[in-house]
């Protein structure tokens, strides 16, 4: 809903989504927005959240993700207990990662590197949420061009069965929980 019917609030939207037909939402972070009142409204509105994403930065003002920023890692990391929290609360099973831009003066190695710390931190935290970690890699430095290869890539080879799925011709990848 962070798409759709921008004419209204954010809090409005699931309402709206609700009226549309919408049983199920998705939504990027809700930077800036009271917790509480997102998931009263989502409750209000009866639907159930299929995914949502971690923080991913100022996505209005193109930000695409942190997990390969060494300078928003933090951000990223104090991000997830809370969004767990979140997503608990929901009954949300899915949430999102965003790979992030690609970042002058790092090599792609490098980022992706630290993307792969920053996912399994968030996976490893998620596991006890019962939460799958996805990742979505159609923004940032084209990762999407190596979509089967990147589970493997953000997980250090340990990620078994990667699956891919689309959302809107983005490939989103599952990142399951743990290397084994």
């Amino acid at each position: 809903v962070s798409i759709l019917f921008k004419e209204i609030s954010l809090l409005e939207r699931f309402g709206r989504a609700a009226e549309a037909g919408f049983s199920a939402v998705e939504f990027w972070w809700p930077m800036g927005e009271d917790l509480g009142a997102v998931e009263r409204a989502i409750k209000d509105a009866g639907l159930t959240v299929a995914l949502f994403n971690f923080d991913a930065g100022d996505m209005p003002a193109g930000d695409r993700g942190l997990v390969s920023d060494p300078e928003r890692e933090g951000q990223f990391r104090e991000n997830v207990p809370v969004a767990l929290e979140l997503a608990r609360s929901l009954g949300c099973r899915k949430m999102n990662v965003l790979a992030g831009h690609e970042i002058e003066g790092m090599s792609r190695e490098e980022q992706l590197e630290l993307a792969r710390e920053n996912v399994r931190f968030a996976a490893d935290e998620a596991e006890e949420y019962g939460v799958e970690v996805m990742v979505e890699a159609a923004y940032g430095f084209n990762l999407h061009k190596a979509t089967t290869h990147l589970p493997s890539r953000l997980s250090g080879g340990g990620t078994q069965n990667p699956k891919t799925g689309t959302k809107t011709a983005q490939p989103t990848l599952p990142y399951l929980t743990r290397s084994q």
